[in-house]
């Protein structure tokens, strides 16, 4: 007897998101290129979905209205990645396992070994799939001499006391996405702070108007014209 087994794809991602307001760090264009230069997508996919899933480069799926496979795509270059965190004055010393932070400022009452390194907290919801998928960055990123901290919290709590609040440096979390086409409430600047989704705190007049106006539109070739443009 043959068994077909059928996979199917749900409009949702996981995303990994910068807060530029609450880590001054990731508000260096460099800094957030040398991530994601860093990231090998397709292995996080591999480690923690087994490989049933889709690396995608851009905030529209495939099959819905504005996706275009020609997007610009962000390569894996490790080597690009360290470049990019020199020029930006984070060194990272022979003996040293990650790179130091020039602006590190330590406390008076920390102790003594307290170090200087170049330490960024990602934040996720105490889940297997995303703690997994936290490792697995944070064992990446610590290849180009970043060390991330992985704080977990209780689902219970983790829309009001991080999601709401912008109370992250790096988020990683699911983004449930409907089946037309809209990124308003995820990219437009009046979602950011509690008004909305705009987890990223992305703020971009220009964006703004192809998002407003594609919303205005019925003729779904136009919308995407404007998506593609947004993207």
């Amino acid at each position: 007897r043959n068994i077909v087994v059928y996979k199917p794809s749900i409009p949702r991602t996981t995303v990994l998101f910068f807060n530029q307001d609450l880590q001054p760090i990731l508000s260096k264009d460099n800094v957030r290129k040398a991530i994601a230069h860093a990231i090998n997508k397709e292995l996080v996919v591999q480690d923690v979905l087994n490989g049933d899933g889709t690396v995608v480069h851009g905030p529209i799926l495939p099959g819905m209205i504005g996706y275009h496979e020609d997007i610009a795509k962000i390569s894996l270059d490790r080597q690009l990645a360290k470049l990019l965190l020199e020029d930006e004055g984070y060194v990272q010393e022979d003996d040293r396992e990650f790179r130091t932070d020039p602006d590190f400022e330590k406390e008076e009452e920390e102790e003594e070994e307290i170090v200087d390194d170049l330490t960024l907290v990602l934040t996720t919801v105490q889940s297997a799939e995303f703690i997994r998928a936290a490792e697995n960055i944070a064992t990446q990123l610590a290849t180009i001499g970043v060390q991330i901290e992985i704080e977990t919290v209780d689902p219970e709590f983790f829309f009001d006391q991080i999601v709401l609040p912008r109370n992250y440096e790096l988020l990683l979390t699911g983004v449930l996405l409907s089946e037309d086409t809209d990124p308003y409430p995820f990219w437009h600047s009046s979602q950011t702070g509690e008004n909305g989704l705009n987890l990223a705190e992305y703020t971009n007049r220009n964006i703004d108007t192809l998002l407003e106006d594609a919303r205005a539109l019925t003729d779904n070739e136009e919308r995407a014209k404007k998506y593609h443009e947004f993207q």
